[in-house]
């Protein structure tokens, strides 16, 4: 049943339709992108179409380009900032404990 639901939440044509015309999140499906991005409408953005932007940037992404630090250095990122916005650190702590967590991963990244 599990493995059902994931194939209907990303592979699903009806239901990703359905997902971005209720939430307004941009896709990562590219046929169902093309299918909606030149009629999109966000009611929580004015009635703006952000797809047709997004739809033409997304092409210009590059996958490559990740290095194999990225998404580990995204996670410290993420998590200083989730410590400052809940106000467990200030601004200068949490930047010191990301570049400390990064430091503490990858000693042979130099971290100023």
């Amino acid at each position: 049943i599990a493995w059902e639901f994931v194939k209907m939440f990303t592979l699903d044509e009806e239901t990703l339709t359905w997902w971005a015309k209720e939430t307004g999140d941009f896709l990562g499906n590219a046929k169902v992108v093309e299918q909606i991005k030149n009629d999109f409408a966000d009611e929580l953005l004015a009635g703006q179409n952000h797809y047709l932007f997004f739809a033409s940037e997304a092409a210009k992404v590059n996958g490559s380009l990740l290095a194999k630090y990225d998404l580990d250095i995204r996670g410290f990122l993420m998590g200083a900032i989730n410590n400052y916005v809940e106000g467990t650190m200030t601004k200068d702590e949490a930047i010191k404990q990301f570049k400390s967590d990064v430091k503490n991963a990858f000693p042979d990244i130099q971290v100023d």
